[in-house]
């Protein structure tokens, strides 16, 4: 399990729904009999978890195209259920754009204020990716060591007070890589 300790039924619906949407984001539209089989839970699990994701709007259904015998529903994000920013502070120029939650672009700029580009978002923004020089500590949104004059500082909290949503930091190289992997 990856290291992770789990205290109760809670955790573990809690860590099931984030494999969902972590395969969902990744392989989209799938079945809820995929997800069953690449994750290996159940299908009774499957269903209830994308039920609540279903009700809440963050997934949208269709169904497959006919095969013969009953058509399974393929599920996918719904695009505008949320948006995420994403921002590099690079040596040259910061860039930040706002995704939809199939990380189509909905705006980039260089050099934006970002509460400037949460607020033209139509929907709440979910959460900010931000990717800078150094060394971060991802866990505790801490810049080790950086020449942005940041070095100790809890960039991630700091944000998260102002802007009013989840943000992580990690060093950019990083980021780029984990944005390659996805796409």
């Amino acid at each position: 399990m990856s290291g992770e300790r789990y205290r109760g039924l809670s955790d573990v619906r809690r860590r099931n729904r984030r494999n969902i949407r972590s395969l969902l984001y990744r392989r989209a539209p799938v079945t809820r009999t995929e997800l069953a089989e690449e994750l290996g839970l159940t299908l009774p699990t499957v269903t209830t978890s994308v039920a609540g994701m279903l009700e809440e709007g963050l997934l949208v259904e269709q169904p497959a195209p006919s095969g013969g015998g009953r058509r399974p529903n393929l599920l996918r994000f719904n695009p505008s259920a949320g948006y995420a920013l994403g921002v590099e502070l690079g040596p040259y120029e910061t860039a930040v754009g706002l995704y939809d939650l199939t990380g189509e672009p909905v705006v980039r700029r260089s050099h934006p204020q970002l509460a400037e580009l949460a607020a033209i978002a139509p929907v709440p923004v979910l959460g900010a990716g931000i990717g800078l020089p150094g060394f971060v500590s991802r866990e505790q949104g801490i810049v080790r060591a950086s020449r942005t004059g940041w070095t100790g500082k809890p960039v991630a909290g700091d944000l998260f007070k102002r802007l009013g949503f989840p943000v992580l930091i990690d060093n950019n190289v990083r980021m780029r890589a984990a944005g390659q992997e996805l796409f």
